[in-house]
């Protein structure tokens, strides 16, 4: 990119000249990315506002800082509508055509990364260009970067497009999070179309209570999209919908798309797609529990309005979930499945899944510290009901006791089937290592996340790459 056409896009959007020969070396809004030559853009972040940070920003090598609260500083260009500037900005600076580039958002609860990733997948199926944004990073063809956020920033987003080769035009697929919406991260970009898949509860640390979890959700609704969102039809019934819409369930036969799951099992599933009350599509898959073939079905009805879809190019053969996603491990009858379920309702769904295609179960999981504690004695609970023996390890207790988050966990209930097992390396391989044969072990909570946060230390941990290793895969 000519560097005069960074200091062009710069003082065309925020009416700042910068020198010539003051080299533009990078374009953020996260401190950890600041080196000399950035220009970094203040904004409002989940608990803080990006103000705070200017004197580390300047230490850090920044030639100006673009902010959308008015601070004293000369380095400071204040730009009160900030947000509304900057995706017009982006596209601009990063000189990407707006109209080669389709944005689809989805959020809820759960399924969320796979929706996504599935729809990703199957566009590529289409040889269509595509890419993924969320929980597990930036993924396209030809280019990868990781994220710290499930809704990643909008200067992040840009930054992998500008990188990323394709041809006529990009699929991008967002997870959009409650945090993210709240907080307004992609309110001025444009989307192609907006997906609602579940709202049950979770990260009432931040939210306070379920309605403004609730509200944080629906807001996906105000934010600007070309077609028709798609909405879980449950969802419609309990809130009032003052947008046109589809929906769509597996429940109600009158939802706009009905899904009809006429088999669910370890081995295989079947499944049937309904448009107002007319089958369009049929497929097996290898896909389990029920929540995942549905996730399919979501991922199958965002895009089929798409000139490209086309249901006979999508190779269920090949399709496969995100890492973390009910990935199943296997060897000398021994049956280990990991996943990402972190709440209450995830849990639920996994374990309740498993028990009624086996005689028993294993359960090993484990509640964040500092975060939501109002679900960790209900995930006790839920274990509790379903499986023959419980493991209590360790989830990014970040600077909370263990032994604390333990008795929250616990609460008033006793398991005689339990152990509690701190480091959750070695409680993953005593769970292994006892497991009786066809018995499943589900791992929960970690999915395809690498690290645990624990006190002051970021330790390396992947509940995979543990679970390869003591089953000598």
């Amino acid at each position: 990119m000519n560097s005069n056409f960074k200091h062009q896009s710069i003082q065309k959007h925020f009416g700042v000249i910068i020198e010539n020969d003051k080299a533009i070396t990078n374009i953020t809004d996260s401190t950890e990315n600041i080196s000399k030559g950035s220009i970094f853009f203040a904004r409002q972040g989940m608990s803080s506002h990006g103000s705070d940070y200017i004197k580390l920003a300047l230490n850090r090598g920044a030639i100006l800082i673009i902010s959308s609260k008015a601070i004293n500083n000369k380095k400071v260009h204040y730009v009160p509508d900030l947000e509304n500037i900057l995706a017009g900005f982006l596209y601009d600076y990063y000189d990407i055509e707006q109209k080669k580039v389709k944005f689809f958002g989805i959020t809820g609860t759960n399924g969320k990364t796979s929706i996504a990733y599935l729809a990703h997948k199957i566009t590529q199926d289409h040889k269509q260009s595509s890419a993924y944004a969320g929980t597990l990073g930036y993924i396209s063809e030809n280019f990868r970067s990781k994220s710290n956020n499930t809704t990643p920033s909008i200067f992040f987003i840009f930054d992998c497009i500008s990188q990323t080769k394709y041809s006529n035009t990009l699929y991008v697929y967002l997870e959009l999070s409650s945090h993210g919406l709240s907080q307004k991260r992609l309110n001025n970009l444009c989307f192609e179309k907006v997906c609602i898949c579940n709202i049950a509860s979770d990260h009432l640390d931040y939210h306070e209570n379920h309605e403004a979890y609730t509200k944080s959700k629906l807001s996906v609704l105000k934010l600007y999209a070309r077609r028709e969102p798609l909405i879980n039809h449950e969802i419609t019934e309990k809130n009032s919908m003052n947008v046109n819409h589809h929906s769509i369930s597996e429940i109600n036969e009158n939802a706009t798309f009905y899904i009809n799951i006429v088999r669910s099992s370890p081995k295989r599933s079947e499944c049937n797609i309904f448009n107002n009350k007319q089958k369009i599509f049929s497929f097996s898959t290898d896909f389990f529990p029920d929540f995942n073939i549905l996730n399919a079905c979501y991922s199958i009805c965002l895009i089929l309005d798409q000139d490209f879809f086309n249901f006979h190019k999508i190779d269920f053969k090949r399709l496969s979930l995100p890492p973390g996603r009910n990935n199943i491990f296997k060897k000398d009858q021994k049956m280990i499945v990991v996943d990402f379920a972190h709440n209450p309702n995830a849990l639920e769904l996994i374990i309740s899944s498993y028990k009624s295609a086996y005689n028993s179960i294993w359960t090993l999981f484990g509640c964040g510290g500092n975060r939501d504690k109002s679900k960790r004695n209900k995930m006790f609970k839920i274990a509790k009901k379903y499986s023959q023996k419980i493991f209590i390890t360790s989830d990014n207790s970040r600077f909370e006791n263990f032994n604390s988050i333990v008795k929250d966990i616990l609460g008033e209930d006793r398991f005689d089937n339990l152990e509690v097992i701190k480091d959750r390396d070695s409680a993953i391989k005593i769970a292994i290592d006892t497991l009786p044969k066809n018995v499943p072990l589900l791992i929960l909570g970690r999915g395809h996340e690498e690290t645990l946060s624990l006190g002051k230390n970021i330790i390396n941990h992947s509940d995979i790459k543990a679970v390869q290793r003591y089953i000598s895969l």
